[in-house]
């Protein structure tokens, strides 16, 4: 795994962003329409970039199905990974929204989608349970821009995907978690604002 991963480094990689870890917890069985690979093997490509030097990110995709000690395990899996390496620039939660998910993943639509509360909660827990990543991050993609902006004072310390891009209107493809978007920028830069969090 480092051969491959110091290969890709030597060629121009120089972080891993954006990946979806889904649930790292091996007991969850119903991750296959959007995870293929086993924790062990994810904790392999993180700490092999990480002892490179490289920065990645690391991300939860809940609300399909999995226990609360399933997600407590994959918490528990990053936090002690990003103690080992200090190699994670953040963490993002993410609930899964399985009635817009492509088609294959059809299985898993008898699962309700997470309700905002549970986001907030989630985003709570991962900010207090994650004392060693500087960065919790909210999400626009899956919550939305009033949510987002609660999530502000729920120990998100950032809004990703949002003003990093200079376009007019930002716009994202159906991500993995199910969800596309498109809005102005100035909206979401608005709501920091009036939370207070930026001058």
């Amino acid at each position: 795994m480092l051969d491959t991963v110091a290969r890709l480094h030597d060629a121009g990689l120089d972080s891993i962003p954006g990946d979806d870890a889904g649930i790292l917890d091996d007991a969850v069985q119903h991750q296959g329409a959007r995870m293929k690979w086993k924790t062990e093997t994810w904790i392999a490509v993180h700490r092999a970039a990480h002892e490179l030097g490289m920065q990645t990110t690391a991300t939860m995709t809940f609300g399909g199905g999995e226990t609360f000690e399933h997600r407590m395990n994959h918490l528990e899996t990053v936090r002690q990974l990003q103690e080992e390496t200090g190699g994670f620039a953040s963490f993002t939660p993410w609930s899964f929204a399985p009635q817009r998910f492509a088609p294959q993943a059809s299985a898993l639509n008898g699962f309700e989608e997470a309700t905002a509360v549970e986001y907030l909660k989630t985003l709570a827990i991962s900010r207090m349970y994650l004392s060693n990543f500087e960065n919790v991050q909210s999400n626009l993609e899956t919550q939305g821009l009033k949510v987002l902006q609660v999530g502000l004072r729920f120990g998100g310390g950032t809004m990703l995907a949002v003003c990093c891009s200079r376009k007019e209107r930002m716009q994202r493809p159906r991500s993995r978690c199910g969800r596309s978007f498109a809005m102005r920028v100035s909206s979401p830069c608005n709501a920091i604002r009036y939370t207070g969090r930026c001058s």
